[in-house]
């Protein structure tokens, strides 16, 4: 996708390369925003439902990440210095969020664990506890609090010493409520001039996008499965 996305954003909507590199590492993104609804709908089975499901949740702090790193590069410059601000960058993401998602987590087992919150608080301190483990990790690195939320989402899920159904069911009313926000939200913010104007530049990017990067993508996702 990728790949795709910045060949066509060069030389269809004529971006230098690195605009075009950098619109492509955005585009990556497809989010539980997107994949969640649609999986809700089309209800999957087997290995394939498991599979849209993960990658719809951990590609989102990817591509974000991603989409920053490959900014600092552009802004470095030099080949050289722009490979160790990446590489430099993925190493402290990733510790900071593998080291405070692994912090945050176990600290919400052993409180629910030994009842240290009631039920009816449950929802609240898991939300503080995320926001302010997001707050963190970006104040040490830009946008890896995304990846400390996710990875810590991903251990509570996962665990089985304590009951998460509370928390659960939170989550999924605070998701109906942010997403619907989040879409009336970007769509107030569309410069309808700016999507005029790109033409059928625009509408030939898209199509590419959709009909040549998203099948490459799947299918060099599931090569050699069955």
């Amino acid at each position: 996708t990728w790949a795709v996305a910045a060949v066509a954003a060069r030389f269809v909507l004529g971006l230098s390369w690195s605009l075009a590199v950098l619109l492509g590492a955005i585009l990556i993104v497809t989010g539980p925003t997107v994949i969640g609804p649609l999986l809700r709908q089309i209800r999957p089975t087997g290995k394939v439902g498991a599979i849209l499901k993960w990658e719809g949740i951990l590609i989102d702090p990817i591509g974000a990440v991603l989409a920053v790193l490959i900014f600092e590069a552009i802004l470095v410059g030099e080949f050289d210095q722009a490979t160790s601000v990446v590489i430099t960058g993925v190493l402290e993401t990733l510790i900071i969020g593998v080291v405070l998602s692994l912090v945050g987590a176990g600290a919400m087992i052993i409180f629910l664990r030994r009842y240290w919150i009631p039920d009816y608080l449950q929802n609240s301190v898991s939300l503080l506890v995320a926001l302010c483990l997001f707050a963190l990790s970006n104040v040490l690195h830009p946008e890896a609090g995304l990846v400390t939320v996710t990875l810590m989402g991903v251990f509570l899920a996962n665990q089985k010493w304590v009951s998460i159904k509370h928390i659960v069911e939170f989550k999924e009313n605070l998701q109906v409520l942010l997403i619907g926000g989040l879409f009336i939200l970007l769509a107030s913010r569309l410069d309808i001039q700016g999507i005029l104007d790109s033409g059928w530049r625009g509408l030939l990017f898209l199509a590419i996008l959709i009909f040549i990067g998203r099948p490459l993508a799947v299918f060099a996702s599931t090569l050699g499965s069955t």
